[in-house]
């Protein structure tokens, strides 16, 4: 018996397990390993919006797997803040700046901001619009550095 996997099923599969999972983080682990964590997602981010990017740039067409992207993005900027909880701070290397706990109702609203611009991207990869969709990825790409330029250090 063949299986077919969907995609859809698979995404919110993720969302919930990431939800589930930023409790325990906040919870159980030491703060060296919450920024391993917090690490590897923002990696993800990285990688995501990276290959969108060079689709935004023209420097390539294939536009392949843009909404799991998407949706993966989506997904771990609304567990951003939870990724940074009081005294995760210090314990391992870091980038995150001080600012992200003295002004946490900036640092929210930041990652609310990327949650509501790839919440955007989603809609865009599923449609067929090219340059709507490359507008998205700018706009996603311009929310997640601008909350680097405040909250994280070079």
């Amino acid at each position: 018996m063949k299986y077919r996997v969907n995609k859809t099923a698979m995404i919110a599969g993720l969302a919930i397990c990431l939800t589930g999972v930023a409790g325990l983080v906040q919870a159980a682990d030491e703060p060296a390993n919450v920024i391993k964590y917090r690490k590897s997602l923002m990696t993800a981010n990285t990688s995501h919006m990276g290959a969108m990017g060079e689709f935004a740039k023209g420097t390539v067409t294939f536009k392949g797997g843009f909404v799991e992207f998407a949706t993966a993005i989506n997904a771990i900027s609304m567990q951003i803040p939870a990724l940074f909880p009081a005294g995760s701070n210090t314990g391992a290397e870091t980038r995150a700046k001080p600012e992200i706990w003295s002004k946490r109702d900036d640092f929210v609203a930041a990652a609310k901001k990327l949650e509501t611009e790839s919440a955007k991207l989603i809609v865009a990869a599923k449609g067929t619009d090219e340059n709507a969709l490359k507008a998205q990825i700018t706009a996603t790409q311009q929310a997640c550095g601008g909350c680097h330029e405040t909250f994280r250090s070079r």
